[in-house]
């Protein structure tokens, strides 16, 4: 496992299927509940990339992004919320979030997009980054070939 991504979901079911299909598509992943939980396990074990909810009890996931941003600039943090008005989506890009998935959304779609997040560090440069994703029956890499 290459990569090893903390997960921030108050919604155990949803945590559990994004948890299992990130380890399928080989990342490794440590999880919490909240906010505040999700800000404890990153100043202790840090992470590679940072999914976390918005709306969650204690802490919610825009705090909990300000806060990370005080303590790691880089690490990419990608929202994922049912909270999907324009001044909500600018909130999250404001306080220094990378990407905004509005739930429902597709697996698929969260997968690539960690994919882009993490490899090569999220830069975009001419060389291209080795990937191979598996999302249900679905398979896809990056060999083009």
């Amino acid at each position: 496992m290459s990569n090893r991504i903390l997960l921030v979901e108050d919604d155990s079911t949803l945590s559990m299927i994004i948890s299992e299909t990130l380890q399928r598509n080989d990342f490794g992943t440590v999880t919490a509940r909240d906010g505040e939980e999700g800000l404890g396990v990153f100043t202790r074990h840090g992470a590679d990339l940072i999914v976390a909810d918005v709306m969650m009890p204690r802490m919610d996931g825009f705090e909990m992004g300000r806060r990370i941003r005080q303590i790691d600039r880089n690490v990419p943090l990608l929202f994922l919320t049912a909270k999907s008005e324009i001044d909500d989506i600018v909130e999250g890009f404001e306080l220094g979030g990378n990407d905004y998935l509005k739930k429902p959304f597709r697996m698929l779609e969260l997968i690539v997009r960690i994919k882009v997040a993490t490899s090569c560090d999220g830069r975009r440069e001419s060389h291209i980054c080795n990937w191979r994703l598996y999302a249900g029956s679905f398979n896809a890499d990056s060999d083009v070939s």
